[in-house]
């Protein structure tokens, strides 16, 4: 499954690719501003979006929104600095799948990945099922 990371840390960018690279979620594609991640997604199709709420070109509650209007069911999880409950409750509001303060807990990204590829077998195998009925 292709997975972009957005964020301007490179030590965050980093460490999740080595973290998914760990987990299989192979290839990691990197981008360092909202304007880049847009142009990559416009070019290609990701299957889990890291966003980095802190951009310094927009924010990330800009961000959601735009990426969506491209891929309207790409996967996003949110990281952020902040502990803002305004905040989480705007991005929350875009349909994001997970809002994650850093650091982030390697444990927690774990699950979140296990979590996400079953729950897009179980959507496949359903798909599957239905096209089968028809």
């Amino acid at each position: 499954m292709r997975t972009l990371i957005v964020t301007d840390d490179m030590s965050t960018s980093n460490l999740l690719a080595h973290w998914l690279r760990k987990f299989r979620f192979t290839p990691c594609a990197i981008a360092d501003s909202g304007s880049k991640a847009l142009r990559m997604v416009r070019n290609a199709f990701f299957g889990l979006v890291f966003l980095d709420l802190a951009l310094p070109d927009m924010p990330g509650e800009i961000l959601i929104p735009a990426l969506k209007a491209v891929h309207g069911q790409m996967p996003i999880i949110t990281m952020t600095d902040s502990n803002c409950r305004e905040l989480e409750r705007k991005v929350r509001s875009h349909g994001i799948i997970f809002y994650m303060e850093k650091p982030v807990s390697v444990n927690i990204l774990q699950e979140l990945l296990r979590h996400h590829i079953q729950k897009k077998q179980i959507a496949e195998q359903l798909n599957q099922i239905q096209g089968g009925q028809s």
